[in-house]
């Protein structure tokens, strides 16, 4: 390089050139892994049982109990809310775990109690709350998403 001559930076900046290229490169992947966990959280995937055991000791617990076992039985024994830790929730005709959660029910086999709903749970919550109970009560049912709640709600009746 000849002596007094400055070199151009736009021209001959190879470093320069670099840092452009690995902080695009770093923002690209920190794109593509923000897009991963928002995929997961609407999938229900990301700390659902946690969550869900938060939903259920928040909103089901006083009535239902700590295990899900039902409770404020009355002076006969008869239970003023049902187990829910045992029995044929998703089996029985017109009758919609999410929709329950979400509208209440009157009128139940189960209880002698009137259930209100909860509508400002949101679809995540719900399927992070179908998840808890599975996993600790249903095994053998599937993964709930904030989607498959939402296409429930849709039907409720």
């Amino acid at each position: 390089m000849e002596v007094g001559r400055k070199m151009d930076y736009k021209e001959g900046d190879l470093g320069g050139r670099m840092r452009k290229f690995i902080l695009g490169g770093v923002a690209f992947l920190a794109l593509f892994a923000l897009g991963a966990v928002i995929v997961q959280i609407q999938q229900g995937n990301i700390n659902s049982r946690y969550d869900g055991q938060i939903v259920y000791e928040k909103n089901c617990q006083s009535c239902h109990g700590d295990n899900g076992q039902g409770g404020l039985a009355d002076e006969e024994g008869n239970l003023g809310f049902p187990a829910l830790n045992n029995g044929d929730w998703y089996s029985r005709p017109n009758f919609s775990v999410p929709c329950i959660v979400k509208h209440g029910k009157v009128n139940m086999q189960d209880s002698t109690l009137i259930m209100l709903g909860y509508p400002d749970l949101s679809a995540t919550d719900v399927a992070n709350l179908m998840n808890f109970m599975n996993e600790n009560w249903y095994p053998n049912e599937s993964l709930v998403t904030p989607l498959d709640i939402e296409t429930t709600w849709r039907n409720c009746k």
